[in-house]
């Protein structure tokens, strides 16, 4: 859940969510917007309930993931200094390629219910568990790499790469955004969490449009408003990024442009 985010980009978030009518002082109004919204995104996702039943499974491919060599001890020394790293080239070419093409259709991810992060979701696993198994049934290649993620052979070289010991994968969530998506800056509520003392998060950006700034590139910033950027990524092409949870920085997009789109994958790990 997102938590510290100011009050500004709230507002900015709420208009863009709900349209440019919402007025936080009129409260009729903004339960009137809200209905519309709620009812449109039930809509929505009957909608893509019934066409997901219209598409074909996957054939079986033969395919093992693997990361492509990453350089360990500049990772861990960046990790370790300002608490995050971006990996270009995350996955093999041939890993990236297959999960590219076969990349789920639109009609798999659910809309989205939040405006402070706004845009659509779909397989969640979390604590060993995968949701809505059916989805993951036809859609093969997605459920092979969250099985690499949560591998033993995944734990080891991502500890490798933060110079840790003991972190492991228990929550994984993919995504589809496009043209207004929106993630305001924000925190995570485990950075104020004293029984959750080691949380690391890693954006998997699959593929997005060439000017990654303006579609959905998650930026680090040192303040709520886009204002004091610490960095973003310049491309959204099997890269990742993966940062401490409990550092005292803020992370989100921008609203994305028009044509703009993003895929990616993030997942959680902690450490016992």
């Amino acid at each position: 859940m997102a938590v510290n985010y100011s009050k500004k980009q709230e507002e900015f978030a709420n208009k863009n969510y709900y349209g440019q009518l919402y007025n936080q002082k009129n409260l009729v109004l903004n339960k009137i917007l809200k209905n519309i919204k709620y009812t449109k995104n039930k809509f929505y996702n009957f909608y893509n309930k019934v066409k997901k039943k219209f598409i074909r499974a996957e054939n079986e491919h033969e395919i093992s993931f693997n990361l492509k060599e990453i350089n360990n001890l500049i990772t861990r020394k960046q990790f370790k200094d300002s608490g995050y790293f971006f990996i270009e080239n995350f996955l093999t070419d041939k890993c990236y390629k297959h999960i590219n093409n076969y990349w789920p259709n639109n009609c798999f991810f659910y809309a989205a219910d939040s405006p402070l992060k706004n845009y659509n979701f779909g397989f969640r696993y979390l604590n060993k568990q995968f949701t809505n198994s059916y989805d993951f049934k036809k859609n093969l290649a997605i459920t092979k790499f969250y099985n690499f993620i949560i591998s033993k052979e995944f734990e080891i070289q991502i500890n490798k790469s933060l110079g840790e010991t003991g972190y492991k994968v228990f929550s994984i969530v993919a995504s589809s955004a496009k043209k207004d998506s929106f993630l305001i800056p924000h925190q995570d509520t485990t950075v104020d969490d004293i029984h959750v003392r080691n949380l690391v998060n890693i954006i998997y950006f699959v593929d997005g449009s060439e000017n990654a700034e303006e579609s959905g590139s998650t930026g680090i910033y040192d303040d709520p408003d886009f204002k004091k950027l610490i960095f973003v990524p310049k491309t959204i092409k099997n890269s990742a990024l993966i940062y401490n949870s409990k550092m005292n920085f803020f992370h989100g997009f921008k609203k994305m442009s028009f044509e703009s789109y993003r895929k990616a994958i993030s997942f959680q790990l902690e450490k016992n």
